[in-house]
């Protein structure tokens, strides 16, 4: 997912690696508002992504980036001010 998501254009801020004395993976990328999120990757885990959370400062332009970069349309979304 990472490779893709350069490949979109956005910032990968850690490469992809294992947490220290563990077996998940884990990344950082930050989005066009410059919050950063992590990508994690546990072994066991069959669904990669069961919810996912962000804050943005622009809505509109963080559904754009984020259809772009993932492979899946952004669904039930909640703006809270």
């Amino acid at each position: 997912m990472v490779e893709h998501i350069r490949a979109k254009g956005g910032n990968i801020t850690r490469e992809p690696g294992p947490v220290q004395g563990g077996t998940t993976v884990i990344a950082f990328v930050k989005d066009p508002d410059g919050y950063t999120f992590a990508l994690v990757q546990r072994p066991t885990v069959h669904d990669p992504f069961s919810q996912i959370m962000l804050r943005v400062g622009d809505l509109e332009r963080a559904i754009k980036f984020y259809e772009k970069v993932t492979i899946q349309d952004i669904q039930g979304r909640t703006c809270m001010i």
